[in-house]
């Protein structure tokens, strides 16, 4: 008989209202994230009140020439774009919005709100996004190992998973039809049964 090998009982799951609600840890930097995309705005509140020119600069070709729309000023191409107050208006009301739920929900220590409400203000914020995908993504593993292994943290969560190998019980295996290894291996006799060969018949 083969040696016992391992079973794999169903993992054991926590309940789930204890992965959606926030801890003291992660509803401080909720609310800070949220403070932070409010305080953002205010820099947006001047392009709002009027038009904004910006500048902007390319190196110019071998040549010392410049792209169509640029000037050569000081060894650099320059050219000025003019923005309209309604340019700023989705980025400003993004943050505004995105920036207020964000810091509503940490509140109230809603896990999934956050998360999603953080993904949207990722993209809606460009290259600064990036620390609002790492808020969201922080938030949904911590959720996971709750639900899992009942720990937020990597260590507990590593020890929980330890915990839950060793309890695993051995069974001994068995063959698809219920019986046991050797009482389903039956040896194969050779057929007694004998036709004899048919005689052919004499030519005259």
């Amino acid at each position: 008989m083969s040696d016992p090998i391992l079973s794999n009982p169903a993992p054991r799951r926590f309940p789930q209202w204890r992965s959606l609600n926030l801890d003291k840890l992660e509803r401080n930097f909720s609310l800070g994230g949220g403070v932070v995309a409010l305080i953002s705005t205010l820099f947006f509140i001047p392009h709002l009140l009027h038009n904004t020119v910006v500048t902007q600069t390319q190196t110019p070709s071998a040549h010392h020439t410049c792209s169509l729309g640029y000037s050569l000023v000081k060894s650099t191409c320059q050219k000025s774009v003019m923005y309209h107050p309604s340019d700023y208006y989705v980025v400003f009301l993004g943050l505004l919005v995105m920036g207020a739920l964000i810091a509503i929900f940490g509140y109230l220590r809603n896990r999934p709100a956050v998360a999603v409400f953080s993904l949207i203000l990722g993209f809606l914020s460009g290259a600064a996004g990036i620390l609002y995908f790492g808020l969201a993504g922080w938030l949904l593993v911590r959720g996971w190992r709750i639900h899992k292994f009942g720990d937020a943290s990597f260590k507990g969560a590593a020890s929980a998973a330890r915990a839950q190998r060793a309890t695993r019980t051995p069974r001994a295996p068995r063959s698809r039809r219920g019986a046991s290894v050797p009482d389903a291996i039956k040896s194969i006799e050779p057929s007694k049964r004998y036709t004899p060969k048919g005689t052919r018949p004499k030519r005259s």
